[in-house]
């Protein structure tokens, strides 16, 4: 009887099968704990042997589950379930009609989408491509070919509150007269729209108003328009990267409180308009589950502008931030985190800077 061999090919390896009963059945059971789908290949393939084709039914029909012959894609270390969504799938990855929701309804064995490991088999979808059919070795795990990636429109809201502690300290110019103003209750209000462009690129426009009630500790001057009102808005970009580093950049209108004038029987605060520019970087510290720990530090660049009778310099700012988010299906649903900014704010009429500790509570509303 003549000898026969079935041979697979991939670009790099060839594998020759020969179909005799014991060394048939234990490559069909390799194969199998690798990538179900070539089964039905190899038993077409070997007509000869019917014990084999026999073994081969009973596990078609009775072992395999009805994920069986959908593409699978076999994690490797440093996969997320995000990166793989948008490598396979594309965009959009977050929301209601996100690519992760549908990976994870494939996937009913996974409870924690912050939890996968290396050589887990994540179903991607339930139709089989023939170029993706390529049979794995344990070093090279079977894959499927990567689509074109699409930019999604998918977005949320967020709500953020806050509770800060704001100084002023101030020095004359001329006369060289010190103030220093403290409030311990001020309150802040901010909301944002954030869209996802796609995993590495996201949009973001806000408004904010801050409400400060100033007070002169250890004096007995007088104290003008001590309780002003702050708004600002703007809009920034993010940019990722790399999994754990993003990118912040951004220019906004923001109001600042400035020293009109100061003397040791009076000191009078002011308010303007300052276009300001600013940049960030985000940093993710430690995860655990669906939390987060992460900081940022940032700075940022106040162009001069011209009041009634004065004008401010051109001033700089730094700010630092560490925040604990509560991460679902990579959607961030709360946050909350300490921030401290110190601002320089000099004037053609005084020396002035002002620090701000803050704690707040962010809350977000996707779709």
């Amino acid at each position: 009887m003549r000898s026969s061999s079935v041979t697979l090919t991939r670009p790099t390896e060839n594998f020759k099968i020969k179909p005799s009963l014991i060394s048939s059945v234990k490559i069909y059971l390799d194969v199998l704990s690798w990538y179900p789908e070539l089964m039905l290949i190899l038993l077409c393939r070997c007509k000869r042997n019917l014990i084999f084709k026999l073994v081969g039914v009973y596990i078609s029909f009775f072992i395999l589950d009805a994920n069986a012959f959908a593409q699978v894609y076999i994690v490797k270390k440093g996969d997320t379930l995000s990166k793989i969504a948008v490598q396979y799938l594309g965009s959009p990855i977050y929301g209601k009609i996100g690519n992760l929701r549908k990976i994870l309804a494939k996937n009913s064995k996974i409870k924690n989408s912050d939890l996968i490991y290396p050589k887990q088999k994540i179903i991607i979808s339930d139709e089989i491509a023939e170029e993706t059919l390529v049979l794995p070795t344990a070093r090279n795990p079977a894959t499927i070919t990567q689509p074109e990636v699409h930019s999604g429109n998918n977005g949320n809201y967020s709500v953020a509150t806050e509770f800060l502690s704001t100084k002023i300290n101030g020095t004359d110019r001329s006369n060289g007269t010190k103030a220093e103003l403290v409030s311990k209750s001020n309150f802040g209000l901010r909301l944002s729209y954030l869209q996802n462009w796609s995993a590495q690129f996201q949009s973001d426009f806000f408004i904010k108003l801050n409400k400060l009630s100033m007070k002169q500790p250890n004096t007995n001057g007088v104290l003008q328009n001590a309780d002003p009102s702050l708004y600002s808005f703007g809009a920034q970009v993010f940019l990722q990267h790399s999994p754990k580093l993003q990118w912040n950049l951004g220019i906004n209108m923001v109001q600042r409180a400035y020293l009109k004038a100061l003397s040791t029987s009076e000191v009078n605060l002011d308010v303007l308009s300052i276009p300001s520019l600013f940049m960030a970087g985000f940093y993710e510290f430690y995860t655990k589950g669906p939390f987060l720990l992460g900081g940022s530090l940032g700075i940022n660049f106040d162009a001069p502008v011209n009041a009634d009778t004065y004008k401010t310099n051109s001033n700089f700012g730094a700010s630092t931030q560490v925040y604990f988010r509560r991460i679902v299906d990579y959607l961030i649903k709360n946050e909350v985190g300490l921030q401290a900014n110190y601002q320089n704010q000099n004037t053609s009429i005084a020396e002035q800077m002002q620090t701000d500790y803050a704690i707040y509570l962010k809350l977000f509303f996707g779709f």
